[in-house]
């Protein structure tokens, strides 16, 4: 697998394709994971912006096991961490901050979601208070 290249794809284009890096139990694992998710939460989104028959569930990892393993898989992790490098935020530097300082400048987690995504501005977050209304749900 050449990181550097997708590294520079994720910088190009803001994704990229790893083939066959996971193994058929752990896709296996994940479907039958989102399928439960989907029976059990009200997963349709409320908001044209969105799609009214797209199925959303955020920030996976909030849910466990197997998601979990996603990101941190031998097959991803060096790809996150070469993206990360590229912003100057080594993970080797980043390490050595705050647990504080880490939430800050992004690898933190909110009542298990991150950023945006459960309906809350960062500075609220950090600050408390106020009104945020994302705008596609201003639609």
């Amino acid at each position: 697998m050449d990181i550097q290249a997708h590294v520079a794809r994720v910088r190009r284009d803001g994704y990229t394709v790893v083939e066959n890096a996971i193994a058929p139990s752990l896709v296996d694992a994940l479907n039958e994971a989102l399928e439960g998710l989907e029976r059990a939460h009200d997963v349709k989104s409320a908001n044209g912006f969105e799609g009214h028959k797209t199925v959303r569930i955020y920030n996976l990892l909030r849910y466990g096991a197997p998601f979990e393993q996603v990101p941190v898989h031998e097959s991803v992790l060096p790809i996150v961490e070469g993206v990360l490098a590229q912003l100057g935020l080594s993970p080797e530097l980043v390490r050595g901050f705050t647990p504080r300082l880490q939430e800050l400048i992004g690898y933190g987690v909110y009542q298990g979601l991150i950023g945006h995504i459960d309906k809350k501005s960062p500075a609220q977050l950090l600050n408390g208070g106020g009104a945020f209304q994302s705008i596609w749900n201003r639609t």
